[in-house]
């Protein structure tokens, strides 16, 4: 028997349209940590200042330093961020999310389609 067999026999396991449904930690994982592919750059200027024999400041050194980065940290947080609260939407209890007329509400429908479409959500089988 192997581990999806035991899953189906599990008496918590909830049925979703007839079919079982897992989380595909994989690609949850791949999608949120996968870079832009952008890259940045950020300059830096070290002055340091002398003061000559009258006490006047001048300029006796500079450093330009320039670091890059890559990918686009606050885009990538968002990313992970937005895949957070999809994925805590979805996991709220049932009932929060059943509609008497349509069976689920429309923001649970929509979650769910785009993670499964995504295959971030897959059946069990």
């Amino acid at each position: 028997m192997n581990r999806n067999d035991k899953m189906l026999e599990d008496k918590y396991l909830l049925t979703f349209g007839g079919k079982h449904y897992k989380l595909n930690l994989a690609k949850i994982n791949a999608f949120c940590l996968t870079s832009s592919g952008k890259t940045n750059s950020e300059g830096e200027i070290t002055e340091a200042y002398e003061t000559d024999e009258n006490g006047v400041f001048h300029l006796s050194s500079k450093i330009n330093r320039e670091v890059k980065s890559a990918g686009n940290s606050q885009e990538d947080m968002m990313v992970y961020d937005f895949i957070k609260y999809l994925v805590t939407k979805l996991l709220e209890s049932p009932s929060s999310n059943l509609d008497s007329e349509m069976g689920v509400d429309f923001s649970f429908a929509i979650i769910f389609n785009t993670l499964l479409s995504e295959g971030m959500i897959e059946e069990i089988k």
